[in-house]
């Protein structure tokens, strides 16, 4: 094997003893692995604050159950590429069928095209041990996506609110643009 992309969801309300478990038997599966090694983390790392989120965020008020989990795997595998993904759309995933609540909330989307696009890029160049946040540039209400998605004009009844992930240390070290850098136009 070449690399090893980690997916698998480490979600912050999963029981202690479920994620040790998981971590434990990824280590065994993939045993002394030395080459590339991404896992998919979140920015849901992140608390739900009103200002600009960049990989510098203090660690003490990162969420300490993902925090956890990349940490156990950097200590495992030095090599491991972290990549914190914004909430996963595009294709058949429309955000307008989801229940939103908190439509004034931004959002930090990332469409699937351009994490495989940054993976390829990772290992086209053969990056190690990288933390990045990927999430699209623009970050739009939820009710404007929602109005787009649906041809509707409801007024935002509130101050646009929420944390605001920034891709720019991806953007600088990889060169990319992304493809869909605003998720008002991921369907």
């Amino acid at each position: 094997m070449d690399c090893i992309i980690i997916a698998i969801p480490f979600g912050r309300h999963l029981d202690s003893n479920i994620l040790n478990k998981r971590l434990k038997n990824i280590c065994i599966f993939i045993e002394n692995f030395e080459k590339q090694l991404f896992l998919t983390s979140s920015v849901g790392i992140y608390p739900q604050i009103n200002q600009e989120i960049n990989e510098n965020f203090p660690c003490e008020l990162l969420d300490s159950k993902l925090l956890y989990v990349e940490n156990f795997l950097k200590n495992q595998f030095p090599q491991t590429n972290i990549l914190r993904l914004g909430g996963l759309m595009g294709d058949d995933r429309i955000f307008s069928r989801y229940n939103v609540s908190e439509t004034s909330q931004v959002v930090n989307h990332i469409h699937y095209q351009d994490i495989c696009l940054i993976i390829e890029k990772m290992i086209s160049l053969n990056l190690q041990s990288k933390l990045y946040n990927v999430a699209a540039p623009k970050h739009p209400t939820k009710q404007e996506i929602i109005n787009h998605q649906k041809g509707t004009k409801i007024a935002i009844d509130k101050t646009p609110s929420g944390k605001i992930v920034l891709s720019d240390r991806l953007k600088t070290e990889l060169n990319y643009q992304f493809l869909y850098p605003n998720p008002i136009y991921f369907n």
